[in-house]
């Protein structure tokens, strides 16, 4: 994968609180829908789409898109993350600020529509899981090997989701993603990220000139770009799962 975006996402994913824990974010999600059977709490995280009504799953995305959107507009003026900044002191604030919600958003969106867990046992982040949160930020920056891609992992997913057994979801991603033609694909989406990510690292260093005008020009940037780069994902995603006679 190109070098640039792989090492950018990486340290984004270094970050406090950039790593979603699937389990833990399916449970708070879906709380209310747990009824008094015992096994149900544990089929709602192993596959929401079998359990959880479509509507309801909308309405949670479109919840997570609101709550992040308000988080990274407000965010954008101000220096940094908690925490998280030092080992990305090369790497404008905003621009981190950014793609940390954009990572974060895209995990939450993976698991409500069935994804499989993109971390591994000790949380770190998977091969897998890069390459999913690649295609779905490519996606997201309309990246037209983006779609199709997305278009066939979210097919795969809605194929096993009935059968939704721990072992069938952590190969769903690696099943389509070793594909060559797919691999190709990532490949190619990596490097016009990494592209992006190089351009904007130079250029947004300028909106330090004039803080409190570059401040309330980013935050209303932010709020405009990011709603509407995450809102066409949750579209596609959508489309993707009603298209699917099974739901």
């Amino acid at each position: 994968m190109n070098d640039v975006w792989s090492t950018f996402l990486l340290n984004i994913l270094r970050i406090p609180g950039a790593k979603i824990n699937r389990n833990d974010f399916l449970r708070e999600s879906f709380a209310n829908w747990y009824g008094h059977d015992t096994d149900e709490p544990a089929r709602i995280i192993v596959s929401p789409l079998e359990i959880i009504p479509i509507a309801e799953i909308e309405r949670q995305a479109r919840k997570v898109i609101r709550g992040h959107t308000t988080k990274v507009t407000t965010l954008s003026t101000l220096t940094g993350l908690p925490g998280g900044l030092a080992m990305l002191a090369s790497i404008p604030a905003d621009l981190v600020n950014y793609y940390y919600h954009v990572v974060t958003v895209g995990q939450k969106l993976a698991y409500l529509y069935g994804y499989p867990d993109l971390l591994d046992a000790e949380g770190g982040i998977t091969d897998d899981g890069m390459l999913v949160l690649t295609v779905f930020i490519g996606a997201m920056n309309s990246v037209e090997e983006a779609n199709a891609v997305v278009t066939e992992l979210t097919a795969e997913v809605m194929m096993v989701s009935t059968q939704f057994a721990d072992k069938t979801a952590t190969k769903v991603a690696r099943n389509i993603l070793s594909k060559q033609v797919i691999g190709q694909s990532v490949e190619v989406i990596a490097k016009r990220l990494g592209l992006e990510i190089s351009a904007r690292t130079g250029g947004r260093a300028l909106a330090k000139a004039v803080p409190l005008l570059s401040g309330a020009i980013s935050g209303a940037l932010t709020f405009q770009s990011y709603s509407k780069q995450t809102r066409r994902l949750h579209r596609l995603l959508r489309s993707r799962v009603q298209n699917n006679p099974g739901l």
